[in-house]
């Protein structure tokens, strides 16, 4: 299995699993009330 560092362009992705969880489970909107949007996730320091 090959692991990398997520790039810019996973980050859609990322939010269609993320919304699409059973537990936890939090909207798009209940997460950008939060500050998490896909771009302030572009924003976060990688590494």
């Amino acid at each position: 299995m090959v692991i990398r560092e997520i790039e810019d362009k996973d980050i859609p992705a990322l939010f269609s699993v993320r919304i699409a969880t059973r537990e936890n489970r939090m909207s798009l909107e209940e997460l950008a009330s939060r500050g998490v949007t896909i771009d302030t996730m572009r924003t976060v320091p990688k590494g």
